[in-house]
Parts: C-alpha cells; structure tokens; sequence
C-alpha cells in the first residue's frame, strides 16, 4: 500500500522528474520554434508562445521540489527561495489558466462569430 510518507518521497519526486525532462525538452522546442520558424505570428501564435514561456519557467523550478522531497521534506534554500518557487508556481497556474483561456475564446469567437471576427482576431489584440 502506498502511504502518504511513499508517496511524497517517492511518488511525487518521480514524476516531477519525469515532468521536469518532458517539459524542459518540449517546451524549449515550442519556444524554439516561435522564436526561429515561425514568422510571421498569428494571435494564437502569441498566445501559445506565452503558454510555453510559463511552463518553462515552471520547469526551471521543479529541480527544488525534487530536492526537497528526496530529503525529506527539508527545505534547505532559504525562506526567500522557498517563497519565490511558490510565486513562480502560482504565477505559472494562473498564468496558464489565463493564455488557455485567451485561446478558447479566440477559438471560440472564430468557429461561433465568423463574419464579426475576422476583423478582431489580429496579433495586435492577442
């Protein structure tokens, strides 16, 4: 049976491992692409650039939460460290949240209000 000790050390070290490789490979890609082959941006280019852009920073953080579950649960860091990866972690939710939104009602104005979009759905109102 797994308890609650297996799975904060053991379970939850493993897949932000597994998150950090698959993130930190595909989002560099994702930005990669946008910044070098992808000319010229459409407004849902921007808004999934933006996505990648928070996810990456995301990523950047998980190698703490690793370290912190594989001692422990012991923090080491610091206070301002510690603080700072819980804003980069709300800053990524939300902020996610927020371009998945954009792009739903991108979407959505596209498939539901074809005519009265073509003129709004532009990069510049992205």
């Amino acid at each position: 049976s797994l308890t609650k000790t297996g799975f904060q050390f053991y379970y939850l070290p493993t897949v932000y491992i597994m998150v950090f490789i698959t993130g930190l490979v595909g989002n560099s890609l994702a930005i990669w692409m946008f910044v070098c082959h992808m000319r010229p941006w459409s407004s849902i280019s921007v808004y999934m650039f933006n996505l990648a852009l928070a996810d990456f920073c995301y990523v950047l953080s998980l190698p703490f939460l690793i370290f912190y579950y594989f001692n422990k649960t012991d923090w080491i860091f610091g206070d301002v460290l510690c603080r700072l990866q819980r804003f980069i972690f709300h800053v990524n939710l939300y902020g996610s949240i927020l371009f998945l939104t954009c792009i739903s009602v991108h979407r959505y104005t596209g498939v539901v209000h074809p005519l009265k979009s073509l003129g709004r759905l532009k990069k510049k109102n992205a």
